[in-house]
């Protein structure tokens, strides 16, 4: 196993952005309860991610995609349980519109937060040695 300085060397735990992307939206996911959840699900995709900057804030945004992605899903599943049948016709202008407008913002929030968390995680990974690897 060679130890050069390419972007294999530098990761912290020999997975890719995908692996690392699907943790951090998976962190994301299980806490969005909480303020500013996606800067850490982010944070842990761009830790594990453990590159420059450019590639936390591509692994932080594809954390934010998953966490998307997951939201989407249980919204769907919440609204598929509700007795009355939902289609376009049947919710008023303004709810329909305050319902896309707030999925859109949320959406915008989760992405733009896991990207900066995820330069934040990659910075730290290249400062700090925590796990000490």
């Amino acid at each position: 196993m060679s130890h050069g300085t390419g972007e294999a060397a530098t990761r912290r735990d020999g997975r890719g952005a995908p692996v690392s992307a699907l943790t951090g939206g998976l962190v994301s996911f299980v806490t969005i309860f909480l303020p500013f959840a996606p800067v850490v699900g982010g944070a842990i995709a761009g830790y594990l991610r453990a590159g420059d900057a450019r590639a936390g804030a591509l692994t932080g945004s594809l954390a934010g995609l998953v966490a998307v992605l997951l939201l989407a899903g249980l919204a769907s599943g919440v609204l598929a349980l509700l007795p009355v049948p939902i289609d376009a016709a049947s919710f008023p202008d303004p709810l329909g519109l305050a319902l896309g407008v707030g999925g859109v913002l949320l959406a915008a929030y989760v992405l733009v937060l896991s990207t900066v968390g995820g330069v934040c995680g990659s910075f730290a990974a290249s400062e700090v040695d925590i796990m000490g690897r």
